[in-house]
């Protein structure tokens, strides 16, 4: 009867415990962020939010950052290709390397986080529109304007798979 008792003890005990642990609601942020707080414009194209919990923010005036301390801007500098392609962001994505990809309506290109700037991707020295991707084993496929690439992680190169010869079939392409 004694052991029956204890168990009761130690099982109402746990309980008790846990009970503040699952009644916990989750914690949420809320800040407005607009021009005022240095957001590059208001109107937004595109949001990510990456692994590290960044909020990318992608507009037609470049693309921002912020951290919940600071929104940072990155725009494009006419004559450094270390900067955005263009300032008109269209989509922001992170793969499952954790890589950042920003296309413009300039050209696709990579975050590289350990220098903070950005490295366009070219196919014979021409940077490429990307207007969707698609994340898959190995690497990234991206089409816009009439093509499909396939970025490959173990060469870290682009590849292209499919040039459409006729604009028709340039459409499809766009989703």
């Amino acid at each position: 009867m004694n052991k029956i008792l204890f168990k009761i003890y130690l099982l109402s005990f746990f309980i008790g415990i846990a009970q503040p642990i699952w009644s916990q609601s989750p914690y949420y942020y809320y800040k407005q962020l607009g021009i005022r707080e240095g957001l590059s414009q208001s109107k937004v194209q595109s949001v990510l939010n990456d692994h590290r919990g960044y909020l990318w923010i992608g507009t037609e005036a470049g693309l921002n950052c912020y951290d919940r301390d600071h929104l940072k801007q990155y725009l494009h500098q006419p004559g450094d290709e270390k900067t955005l392609p263009s300032n008109n962001i269209t989509f922001i994505a992170e793969d499952s390397l954790c890589n950042l990809w920003v296309a413009t309506m300039g050209g696709i290109c990579l975050y590289d986080r350990e220098n903070d700037n950005f490295r366009t991707l070219s196919n014979g020295g021409k940077p490429i529109y990307v207007a969707s991707y698609l994340l898959v084993e190995g690497g990234v496929l991206l089409s816009g304007s009439g093509a499909i690439y396939k970025y490959a992680y173990a060469t870290n190169k682009l590849e292209p798979l499919y040039y459409a010869q006729d604009p028709a079939y340039y459409t499809p392409f766009w989703q």
